[in-house]
């Protein structure tokens, strides 16, 4: 859909970006909101892989920051 509807190629790739980013943040609040919770229940290995699924979300946003920045500086 971004494709078709985008005016150009600098749009189109800051909206695929864009579009990545936003499974990245519910990814990231879903992990954060989990890991939260089996902590509070002592779940201990549990919330141990939630933050490391959260850390690694997080890289993941960071990296597409920078790819949209490196998009808008061309």
């Amino acid at each position: 859909m971004i494709r078709q509807q985008a005016p150009d190629d600098t749009s189109r790739d800051l909206g695929i970006v864009a579009n990545g980013q936003l499974a990245l943040h519910y990814w990231i609040a879903a992990f954060g909101t989990i890991r939260t919770y089996a902590d509070r229940l002592g779940m201990n290995e549990t919330a141990r892989a939630m933050q490391a699924s959260l850390d690694e979300a997080k890289e993941g946003d960071a990296a597409h920051t920078a790819i949209a920045q490196r998009i808008m500086a061309n």
